[in-house]
């Protein structure tokens, strides 16, 4: 039989771990974004002097653009469910009755955490069949940007299931001011 003390040991680890993976990935997910941004500012630069400056346009920096712009934007949106930074119509919200705002707020987080799956679910069968096709201009899979969605969406659900946890934690349902610190 397990004794009380080795239970709460073990459950500490399990916290200590979820959120030193949470912070791991978000860490990773920062430099993604970063390194994202960073080459689509070098493509656009780069399209601007051969198609104005040197008048020979580059053939897949559109596409390569497109794509890179598609995988950061989703990537940051994703990070910005870590402390719950995404953009929303609050004003209501903060109008309701605290019983009625928690009801809400659950709500609200459990129709959220309900379409990040259906992004996975869906996402991934439909990032395997763009593997059968590829994209005009670069001549790659369509794979590679399709998958932008389930990743994102995955890392979209651990933030928000990290964001979830630690508010029922603290009894701090709807209220934005309490948040986790982000690495």
């Amino acid at each position: 039989m397990v004794s009380l003390n080795q239970d709460n040991s073990n459950r500490e680890k399990m916290i200590r771990f979820w959120a030193y993976f949470v912070d791991f990935l978000n860490m990773l997910t920062k430099w993604a974004i970063l390194l994202g941004f960073s080459f689509l500012l070098i493509l656009v630069l780069m399209q601007i002097v051969w198609r104005y400056i040197l008048e020979w346009p580059l053939p897949w920096s559109d596409e390569a653009i497109r794509y890179l712009l598609v995988w950061v934007t989703l990537l940051a949106i994703a990070r910005a469910f870590r402390n719950d930074e995404h953009l929303r119509l609050g004003a209501l919200f903060f109008k309701c009755a605290r019983p009625i705002r928690n009801f809400l707020w659950v709500l609200f987080n459990l129709l959220t955490l309900s379409f990040q799956a259906l992004l996975i679910i869906y996402g991934i069968p439909n990032a395997i069949l763009g593997n059968f096709t590829n994209s005009p201009g670069l001549d790659i899979s369509l794979f590679i940007p399709y998958l932008s969605v389930p990743v994102a969406a995955g890392i979209m659900l651990i933030n928000q299931i990290d964001y979830t946890l630690f508010n029922f934690k603290l009894r701090n349902f709807g209220d934005v001011r309490k948040k986790r610190k982000a690495p």
